[in-house]
Parts: C-alpha cells; sequence; structure tokens
C-alpha cells in the first residue's frame, strides 16, 4: 500500500498536481489478486495481535493483576500498593516489632504516678 501511495504521489507531483485525486491512485493500483492477499495478510496479522492481547489478559489474571471495572481500561494493571503513602502528609509506616518487644516511646520514665 506503502509504495501504491508514493508512486501515485510521485505522479501527481511531476503533473504539478496540488492534491492526489482518483487517476493517480488507479494508475498504480496493484491487481485484485494482489489487494485481496494484502487483505487476507491484514486480517491475519489483526487476528494474530487480538490472540496476543487475550494472553496478556490470562497471565494478568493468573498473576492477580486484572483491571477491575472500575478503573479505566486503557490503563495497565499494576500491583496493588496501597500500604504506600501517596502523599508527604500521611505517616510512615514503622517497622513492626516483634512479640514480647517493648514500645520505649511509652514506657514511663521517671517522676510518674509509681515513682519512688
Amino acid at each position: 500500500v506503502k509504495d501504491w501511495l508514493t508512486q501515485s504521489l510521485r505522479k501527481a507531483l511531476s503533473e504539478s498536481s496540488k492534491s492526489l485525486n482518483e487517476n493517480h491512485l488507479q494508475t498504480y493500483a496493484p491487481a485484485v489478486s494482489k489487494s485481496v492477499r494484502m487483505l487476507t495478510e491484514a486480517i491475519e496479522g489483526e487476528n494474530i495481535l487480538l490472540s496476543g492481547e487475550n494472553q496478556v489478559e490470562k497471565l494478568r489474571s493468573s498473576l492477580g493483576l486484572i483491571v477491575s471495572s472500575s478503573q479505566n481500561p486503557n490503563i495497565h494493571a499494576q500491583p496493588s500498593h496501597n500500604n504506600l503513602p501517596t502523599s508527604p502528609e500521611v505517616k510512615i509506616q514503622k517497622k513492626k516489632r516483634r512479640p514480647g518487644e517493648r514500645n520505649a516511646n511509652r514506657d514511663i520514665v521517671g517522676g510518674g504516678e509509681n515513682a519512688l
């Protein structure tokens, strides 16, 4: 198709035409059999691309990365990072302590109610 359009444009320019018209296109039009073959190849190529997208969707589904209906379908699904802060005002999560570890910030040191 590209060659056909290029040759037609070249002819139009050689004639000092301001636009590409049907006569220019018909002069270099491919044979009907070649046009049918190009159409068949284009359809097969589209089918291959669509089957590739289905495989990507299956993979994302298997990995748990499916885009929910509320999200934009044009945006690829990403792993959920709901625990990450989204703005500077959100406190940074502190490292979790092991069971039995004391939180030193909460211990009263001297001057408390139980002080001697």
